[in-house]
């Protein structure tokens, strides 16, 4: 699903920019003046939709990416 929303992002104008490292295999993509930032963890795809700047979806994610972390456990 991951893979295939990269794809979908990307067709319609997305740009690919480098991983945010914070979060293994994590996808950030600028398109349209905005940043969607998504990842998986266990079974689930998440992530940051429309964020206003890099900065912005990275901090989300993270505390995103750590609440899902800590339920799973």
């Amino acid at each position: 699903l991951s893979s295939d929303y990269r794809k979908f992002l990307k067709t319609f104008g997305g740009t690919e920019m480098p991983e945010f490292d914070q979060i293994k295999n994590s996808n950030l993509i600028e398109i349209f003046d905005t940043y969607e930032l998504f990842f998986t963890s266990g079974s689930y795809f998440c992530g940051v939709h429309e964020a206003a700047d890099r900065k912005t979806a990275e901090t989300a994610a993270a505390v995103l990416y750590s609440g899902i972390s800590e339920a799973l456990k």
